[in-house]
C-alpha cells in the first residue's frame, strides 16, 4: 500500500508525507525537499496539514496518535492519542483542529 498526501501553501512550498512514515516540505520552483522530518511516526501518517501562516503541521497516524510539529525546529510540540479510534483525516481553519474522519477500531 503506498498513501501520499500532497498539500500546497502560498509561500512556494509544499507539504507531503507517504507510506514511509516522513514528511517532506518541498520548494514548488526547483522540486528541492527544503525540509525532512523522520522519526516523528511509527506507523502510516494518514493525514497532514499545514496551519494558515505555516508555522505548524498537524499529523493523523496509524498509531492512534495526532501530532503538533514544528517544522522549522524538527519538534513534536504537541500529542494527543485516541484509544479507541484512529483519526483518518485532519484541517486546520484559522488555527482551529478539526478531526474530519474518526472510526471506531477494536
Amino acid at each position: 500500500m503506498c498513501l501520499c498526501l500532497f498539500v500546497l501553501i502560498p509561500f512556494n512550498s509544499a507539504l507531503s508525507s507517504g507510506c514511509d512514515n516522513q514528511i517532506f516540505i518541498w520548494n514548488v520552483g526547483t522540486g528541492e525537499a527544503l525540509i525532512t522530518l523522520e522519526d516523528m511516526h511509527s506507523d502510516v501518517i494518514y493525514s497532514v496539514c499545514w496551519n494558515r501562516n505555516g508555522s505548524l503541521i498537524c499529523t493523523s497516524c496509524k498509531d492512534k496518535a495526532v501530532r503538533v510539529i514544528d517544522p522549522r525546529k524538527g519538534t513534536v510540540i504537541a500529542v494527543s492519542s485516541f484509544q479507541r479510534y484512529i483519526c483518518i483525516g485532519i484541517f486546520i481553519v484559522y488555527d482551529q483542529l478539526y478531526l474530519q474522519y474518526v472510526r471506531g477500531c477494536k
